[in-house]
């Protein structure tokens, strides 16, 4: 337990360094995190396996940077298309040129793990260049306010199975009470933007609205993660943080909602 707790006040500090400085530092950190968080997908997905240098599989740490760069550059979604699209030709091409060294599926494994972690990631770097987003940046991580009350009440309450298959552990009880949780989490949230000046009073409860959501979607990123395990029989997606696992253990349902809650924010923030 105290090398957990330990754990989660690094983390902790590096979200706040993070999340104030934004602009390089934050989007150099985003970047170490979403190569970190590919790798651990890749591997939990069985492409280590492969001997020897992994072309594919460098192939996506390079179409990584380069997002990453352009992100920077340009502070919005313009590179998104040109640059997935270009990492998957090249690693099509590669494909053809070594086969049959590589199976098929390794592309598209390879593609989604860069998809579901660093692209999805990248939002919380779009959220923060918005107006106030200093403020509004720390709207995704409502999903952490999700587990814990989810965790409590299933812990006092739960009796239903959500997903057996998937998280034994998980109730429908917690489930609602995170949900529950993260709407007060909204609501307190909303309040102190709309005091502060941050959004026009009409919209504060816009952010409950945003918190349900993110609410519920979180949970559903929280099984998916956890289904990609089960799939490949592994506990974790990694050791990286000491009594939380890897990279994606600790953030999957962060990443998850990070575009949801920044569409919506674009929706309701006038």
């Amino acid at each position: 337990m105290k090398i957990r707790v330990i754990s989660a006040v690094v983390i902790a500090a590096v979200l706040l360094i993070m999340l104030l400085m934004g602009d390089y530092v934050m989007a150099g950190i985003l970047l170490v995190l979403s190569l970190i968080a590919y790798t651990e997908v890749n591997t939990a997905c069985g492409i280590s396996q492969e001997k020897g240098f992994n072309l594919i599989g460098i192939t996506g740490n390079l179409g990584i940077c380069v997002y990453y760069y352009f992100l920077m550059r340009r502070q919005d979604l313009s590179m998104i298309a040109p640059v997935l699209m270009g990492t998957f030709f090249v690693m099509l091409i590669i494909y053809v040129l070594r086969y049959p060294r590589y199976h098929i599926g390794v592309v598209f494994i390879t593609l989604f793990s860069m998809l579901y972690a660093p692209v999805m990631l990248s939002f919380l770097y779009l959220i923060r260049t918005m107006e106030h987003g200093v403020f509004f940046s720390w709207l995704p991580f409502v999903a952490w306010v999700t587990d814990s009350c989810a965790y409590l009440t299933g812990v006092k309450f739960g009796k239903r199975k959500l997903a057996p298959k998937l998280s034994p552990k998980k109730s429908i009880e917690g489930a609602l009470g995170g949900i529950a949780g993260s709407a007060v989490a909204g609501l307190i949230y909303g309040t102190i933007a709309s005091v502060k000046g941050f959004v026009d009073h009409r919209y504060g409860l816009a952010f409950v609205v945003i918190a349900v959501v993110a609410s519920i979607l979180s949970q559903v990123g929280d099984l998916i993660a956890s289904g990609i395990k089960r799939d490949h029989n592994i506990k974790d997606y990694g050791t990286l943080i000491p009594g939380h696992g890897g990279i994606m253990d600790r953030f999957d349902s962060v990443i998850f909602i990070t575009p949801v809650v920044y569409f919506m924010l674009l929706y309701f923030i006038k």
